[in-house]
């Protein structure tokens, strides 16, 4: 009885754990780039009266005289073993929000923030007052190689920088000569990111001259493991030991993805499983509750009997 009840209150512990994993799932059924989860289980170590027993032979070419007798074990309930995160990629919805982006692929956008460097599905970006085109849910800036050089306010290079760094859409720059008119100020008039993740801009001065520029490229990181990355809140991950180190890219390059702009990736979690699954959670908690309670009625009617 000790066993059933051990083995019935793992069952407990762990349904309930599925339905928290299932409740999670449909809470943000509607959280852009959000990744669905499934709970992993795994029988806990046997309880072994015996091991079974070979057949036993009589004689060389007399045969068996004792046949072979199996194993004798009684589980002692379950166990969750991780979670194994669904890595479709959902389907994208068009919003006409030209800092919405959507990665096809296999890609995170790389942050910058107070957390140090996380990666991210949601695409839901904007521009703050300094330029910076940020995730509107931390403010965490969005990396890539720029062609913006730091001043107030800046100046273009004709060349992207090689190294990772912040991506910028200033609303100002000033021409250096090669990039505008030296001393010119220009205001930015429209934005637009290719499937590449280069952003292209136009600006214009006050005297009405434009000038096409680029200001960079957006990059994205893969991971040998995207299972193994640890989420920190926010739609973000950071690496975990098992996720492997990023891999750093830009778009539709080595099969990171590529961005589309104006739309956004939804969740991928599927309504009609998910109330499955928590119709088959529920189910499961309610037999474990009952094996509970038969358990406890023979244990009591035990006590009542030896008294």
């Amino acid at each position: 009885m000790i066993g059933g009840l051990s083995a019935a209150v793992t069952g407990l512990d762990t349904q309930n754990q599925e339905m928290s994993v299932i409740s999670n799932n449909l809470a943000n059924q509607t959280t852009p780039g959000y990744k669905a989860s499934e709970l992993d289980f795994a029988s806990l170590l046997s309880q072994t009266y015996n091991q079974g027993t070979a057949p036993a032979a009589a004689g060389t070419g007399v045969g068996f005289v004792q046949g072979g007798t199996n194993p004798f074990q009684v589980g002692l309930g379950v166990e969750t073993t991780g979670t194994m995160t669904n890595q479709s990629e959902g389907a994208l919805s068009q919003t006409g929000n030209p800092t919405d982006f959507a990665i096809q692929g296999n890609g995170y956008f790389i942050v910058s923030g107070s957390q140090g460097t996380t990666y991210t599905r949601d695409g839901q970006l904007s521009v703050d007052a300094a330029g910076n085109l940020v995730t509107q849910a931390t403010g965490g800036i969005i990396q890539g190689y720029s062609t913006v050089n730091a001043g107030n306010p800046p100046t273009l290079n004709t060349a992207q920088s090689t190294t990772l760094g912040s991506i910028s859409i200033p609303q100002t720059i000033v021409g250096n000569g090669t990039v505008g008119t030296a001393g010119t100020k220009y205001q930015l008039k429209s934005f637009s990111v290719g499937q590449t993740g280069q952003i292209s801009a136009t600006y214009q001065s006050s005297a009405g001259s434009s000038i096409n520029v680029s200001l960079g490229t957006v990059a994205l990181a893969q991971f040998a493991n995207p299972n193994g990355l640890v989420a920190v809140g926010a739609s973000q991950f950071a690496v975990g030991p098992n996720s492997g180190a990023a891999t750093v890219q830009t778009p539709t390059v080595g099969g990171a993805g590529q961005l589309i702009q104006g739309a956004l990736e939804q969740s991928n979690t599927d309504l009609t499983q998910s109330m499955a699954q928590l119709i088959e959670a529920n189910g499961a908690y309610a037999a474990d509750a009952k094996v509970l309670t038969i358990a406890q009625n023979m244990s009591t009617a035990l006590d009542q009997a030896v008294q």
